[in-house]
């Protein structure tokens, strides 16, 4: 995944995005799930492909940070 994110609004819920190495544009999980109401966030709580699941590591004050895109 490349490191640029974008802001897609949804709704007035704003849900990061990201472009993976094909092209696609992938979705931030816990955007997604927000939008969606739901509460619990963890990867392992979706049935997900792994060929739709992206990692990315993201720079943060506390460090580097791994997030989930799908």
């Amino acid at each position: 995944m490349k490191n640029h994110i974008s802001i897609f609004n949804f709704e007035k819920q704003t849900v990061r995005t990201a472009t993976n190495e094909q092209g696609d544009i992938c979705f931030y999980l816990r955007d997604v799930a927000n939008v969606l109401n739901i509460s619990n966030t963890k990867q392992s709580r979706f049935n997900l492909d792994s060929k739709g699941v992206h990692k990315m590591y993201l720079l943060t004050e506390g460090g580097s940070q791994e997030i989930t895109f799908i």
